[in-house]
């Protein structure tokens, strides 16, 4: 018999190179943007994100026709502009109604200094569709990034809700794509890992993403037509570990008031 593959997984068939090349690069320049907050030249953009630059300027250029991008006379630099914005803005609309999601992350940042993240299962790795960087922070936790879904905080919050043979088939196909032994798991360990997860209701990782630094995570409320969402906070594990009660009490609370938003629809019930 066939193997069941879930829909979660399937797209790890799709090989890379399908991807358009100039869609995937629009909207890295857009991630880049989202993730240093400032105007950026021809230069810096191809130069930071291994582009060429003649293709990376007329992809500026049409992305400033269309109106996604704002040429600035002064120093040659391009800056998003409110049509990026407005994307997104009836997704947010319907998934939380008036909620401010964005706002209650910027609040949370505020509220623990670390690196605040919102993640989403790609496959066998996760993916940060939103990093909020703490103050005065070094570590490479960014918008975008991808990181393996066994061993990521974020990752394990997702998996820790699924039925055990959605675990297992994940843990066969993460350590299927893993040439580095190093990178295997245990399925008999980490199915008890993820019960335990399960129990307390957060997962947490250390020193994956760099020395010193750990992520505590947790799923988000399940909304409605939207994949599953995880939420994590980053930073030095010293003091992820000194204040760790405090700080899945703060996510915790993030978490009661997306459920409570007004004009937030219904909440689907998690798997497993």
């Amino acid at each position: 018999m066939a193997e069941h593959v879930a829909p979660d997984l399937a797209e790890d068939a799709i090989p890379a190179a399908a991807t358009t090349k100039s869609a995937r690069r629009a909207l890295e320049i857009l991630e880049f943007f989202a993730t240093e907050h400032r105007p950026a030249t021809v230069a810096e953009l191809a130069a930071t994100l291994n582009y060429p630059q003649s293709s990376t300027s007329v992809l500026l250029k049409e992305l400033a026709r269309l109106g996604y991008l704002e040429r600035r006379a002064g120093d040659r630099s391009f800056s998003p502009t409110l049509r990026v914005m407005l994307l997104g803005a009836w997704l947010q609309d319907r998934l939380i109604g008036r909620g401010n999601l964005l706002g209650l992350m910027q609040d949370l940042r505020h509220r623990t200094n670390c690196t605040v993240l919102v993640g989403m299962q790609r496959g066998v790795q996760v993916q940060y569709i939103l990093a909020l960087r703490r103050r005065r922070g070094n570590d490479r936790l960014r918008s975008g990034l991808l990181r393996p879904i066994c061993h990521a905080a974020i990752g394990r919050a997702l998996v820790m809700v699924k039925p055990r043979s959605e675990i297992e088939l994940i843990v066969r196909r993460a350590n299927a794509g893993n040439k580095d032994p190093a990178l295997h798991v245990v399925p008999a360990d980490f199915l008890a890992e993820m019960a335990e997860s399960r129990k307390r209701g957060w997962a947490g990782s250390s020193g994956r993403i760099g020395h010193g630094v750990g992520v505590l995570a947790m799923p988000l409320p399940p909304l409605a037509e939207h994949p599953a969402l995880a939420l994590g906070l980053g930073g030095p594990t010293v003091t992820l570990n000194r204040q760790r009660d405090v700080l899945i009490g703060e996510m915790r609370a993030v978490c009661e008031a997306l459920k409570a938003a007004p004009d937030a629809p219904d909440l689907v019930p998690p798997e497993g």
